[in-house]
């Protein structure tokens, strides 16, 4: 379960959410459609507990969350592969797990490079590997085929829609055709400052 009541969200004097109210269903695929600036990246950290909102507020039943940035957040002294193994400390099967989720996203011959070695599209799968491979019953995606092209795109993208069968997801995206992609249910932002999900 998660559900917004009268959440308000400012930043200094600009008011980006005003009195926002919604109840998500408890599984299945949601993007976050609006132009840039709508507040789209605002209410998915919002969600994810990275930012607090100004007023109202925010319930969650979720355990497990994993968030995929806009930016891909890799530790840069790690390889593509310790960096996926980060969020699988503890597992017995945290080196085949990695490399699983390098393979569906078509990177096994980089297990051993450096992030800043790879390109923005690269270091972007990488990451999505990493919020996939921890899992969840929440997983929020922000911009998550930033800088792939089609063709991978649409290899990648069953690997998303499969990887949280029962919980929900929730993903932010300019390109409205991703929906599709995504098998996903259209959110649209409505009102500056946000004032309803439609």
């Amino acid at each position: 379960m998660l559900e917004l009541k009268n959440l308000t969200h400012c930043y200094g004097e600009k008011t980006v959410i005003e009195g926002l109210s919604h109840c998500f269903p408890s599984s299945g695929t949601l993007l976050f459609s609006g132009p840039s600036g709508a507040g789209k990246t605002t209410l998915l950290r919002l969600i994810a507990g990275l930012e607090k909102p100004t007023a109202g507020e925010i319930t969650s039943d979720h355990r497990r969350v994993a968030m995929c940035f806009q930016e891909p957040r890799l530790l840069p002294w790690l390889t593509c592969l310790d960096n996926i193994k980060l969020v699988l400390a503890g597992r017995s099967d945290a080196d085949t797990l990695a490399r699983l989720w390098l393979s569906r996203m078509e990177l096994e011959e980089v297990e051993n490079a450096l992030p800043t070695t790879l390109s923005g599209g690269m270091q972007q799968r990488i990451a999505l590997a990493r919020a996939l491979a921890f899992g969840g019953d929440l997983l929020l995606l922000d911009e998550p085929f930033s800088g792939l092209d089609e063709a991978l795109k649409h290899r990648i993208a069953p690997f998303l829609r499969e990887a949280n069968p029962t919980g929900l997801t929730v993903a932010v995206t300019h390109q409205k055709e991703d929906a599709a992609l995504l098998d996903a249910t259209v959110l649209t932002l409505s009102g500056s400052p946000v004032t309803a999900l439609v």
